[in-house]
């Protein structure tokens, strides 16, 4: 018997951990009253991958994010709110990239586009054409995605992903392609004389991932307009008053 009681202990308790990975978590009163208030300038605040599950996007509303980010892949024809590289296949069948969209609240979105096929793209602007009116940035690191998509709606933001050195030295070389608003770079790659370059070309400049405060400081005092953290609480308090 006490056998029995102890596998079944030992099964429940391995379900239950299986639960807290797969459901998304609620946001606590403590996280709550934890929360910033609205900060008054400084860069945007993007939250990493928060709109991917219910409660990231909750936890990222509360800490007041300006913009809540979500992977968008296409599935069995179906828009999906997941990075395909980093979920498993039952994972992406749970939040499709319309639940996503509604769990965000009001806040502006950042579509971080995962694919780049015909289908994918009539998909976006489709999804986007029937919902019109809200801020929104794409992100990709193909020019033509991103030119393709969006196309007449003054609420679209265009940012190119600049993931290694040898990409932001063509951006910097190169006059900026029709369309494209700004750039996204990974943070390690800017420099200040980078930034301002890029600015100097009309450009708003973004960077991402950035969790270090002090880091946030110092790429705000180049001039990036925003950051895309996992830290955003932490983040609003240092760059509080920032300016940028």
């Amino acid at each position: 018997m006490r056998r029995l009681q102890s596998v079944t202990l030992a099964a429940t308790l391995a379900a239950l951990a299986i639960l807290s990975i797969v459901l998304p978590g609620r946001v606590t009163a403590t996280e709550l009253r934890g929360s910033t208030a609205p900060r008054a300038g400084g860069p945007l605040l993007f939250a990493h991958n928060a709109g991917d599950a219910a409660g990231t996007a909750r936890r990222a509303l509360a800490a007041h994010a300006d913009v809540i980010e979500i992977d968008v892949v296409l599935i069995h024809g179906k828009l999906r709110a997941m990075d395909r590289t980093r979920h498993t296949w039952f994972l992406l069948r749970e939040r499709t990239l319309a639940t996503a969209w509604a769990g965000a609240g009001t806040a502006a979105i950042q579509l971080d586009l995962k694919g780049s096929s015909a289908d994918f793209v009539e998909r976006v602007n489709a999804f986007l054409r029937a919902r019109p009116g809200r801020a929104v940035y794409l992100v990709a690191p193909d020019e033509e995605v991103l030119t393709a998509i969006g196309q007449g709606r003054p609420q679209v933001t265009r940012l190119l992903a600049v993931k290694s050195a040898g990409h932001l030295a063509a951006v910097l070389a190169e006059a900026p392609k029709p369309g494209i608003d700004g750039v996204a770079v990974r943070y390690v790659l800017l420099s200040a004389d980078s930034v301002q370059q890029l600015r100097g070309k009309g450009l708003l400049v973004f960077a991402w991932v950035v969790n270090d405060a002090p880091r946030a400081v110092e790429l705000t005092r180049w001039g990036v307009q925003g950051l895309t953290t996992d830290q955003v609480e932490t983040l609003g308090r240092a760059m509080a008053g920032t300016g940028s």
